[in-house]
């Protein structure tokens, strides 16, 4: 961006008046689906009937479990290592350190809520974890 000679104006170069005409109509599409979609729902609520579910390009996912089943894979606190520990959500390197010290001292974790005995979990952090963790003894199936 360069300044010229009138005070609040500013000339923009090429590659970047490109990039804010991109964006620009990128945003503008994005607004005119949404309007489109908008209107034809108020449309359809105006005639009394229900509005159709919308309609997704994106291809269905596979069947999987349910949300009420636990589920497949989950992070087992008494075996899982410090890099196990970090891919579940919330939990960083120093997060990890004193799970595992927590285990280390008290012999191993006998439940997902035990989780708030350690320093800088709380009971949010430990309704967020507990699909993703489970507690199994080490040899346990």
């Amino acid at each position: 961006m360069t300044a010229n000679a009138a005070p609040g104006r500013h000339t923009l170069n090429r590659p970047t008046r490109a990039a804010l005409a991109a964006l620009g109509v990128a945003l503008a599409g994005a607004a005119a689906d949404r309007a489109l979609r908008l209107s034809g729902a108020a449309a359809v609520a105006a005639a009394g009937r229900e509005p159709a579910a919308p309609q997704s390009s994106a291809p269905p996912l596979p069947p999987g479990p349910s949300h009420s089943e636990p589920a497949l894979r989950t992070v087992n606190l008494n075996t899982a290592s410090a890099e196990q520990l970090i891919e579940l959500p919330g939990i960083g390197p120093a997060l990890a350190r004193r799970i595992l010290d927590h285990r280390n001292r008290r012999g191993g974790f006998t439940s997902t809520d035990a989780l708030v005995d350690v320093p800088g979990i709380g009971p949010h952090l430990v309704e967020r974890l507990r699909p993703l963790v489970s507690v199994r003894q080490p040899g346990a199936p």
